[in-house]
């Protein structure tokens, strides 16, 4: 009686779970993005999340100055990739009435393959993907390498591009029933990046004792709160530690932290989410078609809708931008200081081993003579 009772709780427990991992829910709150260094900012933001099924929207309101000048901030996506869409119109409306020069799109559209919607000019999108929308990558990928979810002082490089999903080594520790992330760190590897052809060239090596790596990234849900009977986040922190090429310290300085709070929960529509449309005239780069070389990289302008991917290779400049792809060679690596003076040394012992018997037969020949 005791291992059937023990077997029906089992099995209650693995629906409970099931269930959980599939809850569709509405998240609100606030985001604010504090950035130190030598050119701090803040940016804070208002945004709402929502998770139904495999599918996941965020949207993203800036409350203060935003340099680009974004209005909104649009993400739709799934496994596959999604599209990030950034309304420009009230932007360009103060441009106008200022007398500065707009052009004719009114948004623009990045459409891409990547699991997480990292973008550079909106490096708060990852943080937010992670905290609420992440538990589906976690229950499928057990590799020690994830890509980072963040876009700004990662992988060793100040801005990481945008159609390229950079790896590091990362741990983390998952909730048991919602699956999301309450702890998660990134150990950045061994060398400065910097970007050649969108491409990331490795640089010098990091300063000892930080030349076999560096905790890089740090992720952390400090409260929850309780929906559906079940713990959500309430309030997350992440930070980015970076070691600036030219600081006299040589170590690991906070540089980025992001501060999410949410105020309010709520159970997602039945209704699926809505593909999404251009805002007005959409200025779209399109990065779903690849090669082995990385995305063929498209741009056009949308109005109705975006084109299908079938439809991307009747644009005119198709074929050229594939074959620019796949026919792009990755940067040469240049050499590191300890790899150069390795070279030198190496260099230096087989030019004395050459010249040794030489000079072995000249001295030879002048002191005795045969």
């Amino acid at each position: 009686m005791r291992c059937i009772f023990a077997a029906v709780l089992t099995f209650i427990s693995i629906l409970f779970t099931v269930a959980v991992h599939g809850l569709d829910f509405v998240a609100h709150g606030a985001l604010r993005h504090e950035q130190y260094g030598k050119n701090p900012r803040l940016d804070e933001f208002h945004f709402t999340v929502r998770s139904q099924s495999n599918a996941w929207a965020i949207s993203l309101t800036p409350r203060t100055y935003v340099e680009n000048n974004y209005d909104e901030i649009q993400a739709v996506g799934n496994e596959q990739g999604g599209f990030i869409s950034m309304d420009l119109r009230k932007s360009i409306e103060k441009r106008r009435l200022a007398g500065l020069p707009v052009g004719s799109n009114t948004s623009v559209v990045v459409i891409m393959t990547n699991v997480i919607p990292n973008l550079t000019s909106v490096p708060e999108l990852g943080p937010l993907w992670l905290v609420y929308l992440s538990a589906s990558y976690f229950k499928q990928n057990h590799s020690e390498r994830i890509p980072v979810p963040f876009s700004l002082n990662v992988v060793g490089c100040s801005i990481l591009p945008t159609f390229a999903e950079y790896q590091l080594r990362t741990f983390w520790r998952c909730e048991e029933h919602t699956g999301l992330p309450g702890e998660l760190i990134c150990i950045d590897d061994e060398y400065w990046q910097g970007i050649l052809n969108e491409t990331l060239v490795k640089g010098p090596r990091y300063p000892n004792p930080y030349n076999n790596g560096f905790t890089n990234l740090v992720f952390r849900v400090t409260e929850y709160i309780d929906f559906q009977h079940q713990p959500m986040p309430r309030k997350a922190l992440l930070e980015i530690y970076w070691i600036h090429p030219n600081s006299k310290s040589k170590a690991p300085e906070i540089i980025h932290r992001c501060t999410i709070e949410s105020n309010k929960y709520e159970i997602s529509p039945a209704t699926p989410i809505p593909e999404p449309t251009p805002s007005g005239i959409a200025s779209v780069v399109d990065g779903r078609t690849t090669t082995s070389n990385g995305p063929v990289l498209l741009s056009y302008m949308a109005t109705n809708r975006f084109l299908d991917p079938e439809e991307l290779k009747q644009l005119p400049g198709f074929l050229k931008a594939f074959d620019k792809s796949l026919h792009k060679k990755p940067p040469a690596m240049p050499r590191t200081p300890s790899e150069s003076m390795r070279q030198l040394v190496i260099v230096m012992l087989f030019m004395t081993l050459l010249a040794f018997p030489i000079l072995f037969f000249w001295y030879k020949g002048k002191y005795w003579p045969g």
